[in-house]
């Protein structure tokens, strides 16, 4: 009887968050894949979303249209932190990640396929998957004297295509896959491009930012290249 008591439990569990998942409101940004950087007013070149609009968590999860992929970027709320907390504790304890009372804890959910063109961030920043996985290309610029035109000439590239050009120009880069359950430091200032190609999928990707620490050096410059962009607000 208690098993049977406790398997009944579970599946309402199961019922409630994944019905949840359903009526929970999130900011959805579409991407459209022929073309990313939708902007001719910014110097660099930037993924930026074709259209936003309301929808849920299952929108994201279904999409199946191959053109486009669908996203969305919020601050943990507590819907967020009873449904996905305990993972992110776990894997905070796992690689000690400091905290402060100025973090800011991101939940990003991404269709699949995708790919994020190459940038920097400002801010000192954890990232780490909670579903699926990411490859990720690391670089530093050293060397190239027009970074701006450099992203110019890479935007349409996916990952070997600009390997290829990281190695042409003698640049160090770092390649590697982001699994689920890992976690990775990124630097502010260190240029980064991201790809997923599995098909039909979605996946979570928590980051954990700290924007007290944002340098003001890099910040000017990420404005002169992306002047439109906004950072999210997490008031």
């Amino acid at each position: 009887m208690l098993i049977v008591a406790l398997l009944v439990l579970v599946f309402l569990f199961f019922f409630i968050f994944t019905k949840k998942d359903d009526v929970y409101k999130i900011k959805i940004q579409e991407f459209d894949f022929s073309n990313l950087c939708a902007s001719q007013s910014e110097r660099a070149p930037r993924i930026i979303p074709t259209r936003e609009y309301d929808g849920t968590m299952h929108d994201v999860m279904r999409n199946k249209n191959k053109n486009v992929f669908l996203h969305c970027k919020q601050v943990f709320d507590s819907y967020l932190w009873t449904k996905y907390g305990k993972r992110v504790e776990n894997i905070i304890n796992k690689y000690n990640i400091p905290r402060s009372e100025n973090e800011d804890v991101v939940f990003r959910m991404a269709s699949t396929p995708h790919k994020i063109l190459t940038h920097f961030d400002c801010v000192p920043r954890y990232t780490m998957m909670l579903r699926g996985d990411k490859e990720f290309l690391l670089f530093k610029m050293d060397g190239i004297d027009d970074e701006v035109q450099f992203l110019k000439d890479v935007q349409h590239e996916n990952m070997q295509g600009i390997i290829g050009v990281l190695e042409k120009n003698k640049i160090q880069y770092n390649k590697f896959t982001l699994h689920e359950g890992e976690c990775f430091y990124l630097e502010p200032g260190m240029y980064h491009y991201i790809e997923n190609n599995a098909k039909n999928d979605y996946t979570i990707l928590v980051n954990i930012d700290y924007p007290n620490l944002q340098d003001g050096a890099l910040q000017q410059k990420w404005l002169s290249m992306w002047q439109n962009g906004v950072w999210i607000d997490a008031s």
